[in-house]
């Protein structure tokens, strides 16, 4: 009898064990999913270029700040993270951001053409309007969220 109540105390332990363990992974579902990419949209300037830029919005609603820290994609050999600057005599400059782009709790970032974006250099292959590129972006705290972006040909 005694050996009988020892493992129903060890089972029930483990069974509060794992719903806890459920419950914190349930909790970190929910922040994931509250990361938000709205909007997103890969340009290219013409039907045959080898570059291309990717904008979207990025909605964070979670409890805590969190940073995009990489991009990947299998359409191109390089995806980065990078921003516009104007110089004081007026030209723009193209600066890759090696730190990443924070998303504040709360908060939305917009990468668009005259702030931060994604490149893509060196694409392997044309790509065509309307088509979907499956990209990955990287973020410090949320980990990765799989995305599928539209093309569209700016002529």
């Amino acid at each position: 009898m005694r050996v009988l109540l020892t493992s129903a105390k060890l089972i029930a332990v483990l069974l509060a064990l794992s719903w806890a363990g459920f419950a914190i992974y349930l909790g970190s579902i929910s922040n994931y999913a509250r990361l938000l990419v709205e909007d997103a949209v890969v340009v290219v300037s013409s039907p045959v270029s080898k570059s291309a830029a990717a904008y979207m919005v990025i909605q964070n609603n979670t409890d805590s700040n969190d940073r995009l820290i990489q991009v990947r994609t299998d359409i191109a050999r390089i995806a980065g993270l990078h921003t516009m600057t104007t110089e004081a005599n007026g030209t723009t400059k193209i600066q890759a951001l090696p730190g990443g782009i924070v998303v504040n709790s709360g908060e939305q970032v917009y990468l668009n053409s005259s702030g931060n974006r994604i490149l893509l250099k060196g694409l392997k292959r044309y790509l065509t309007q309307g088509e979907s590129v499956t990209m990955i972006l990287t973020f410090e705290k949320a980990g990765e969220l799989v995305i599928s972006v539209p093309v569209q040909i700016k002529t």
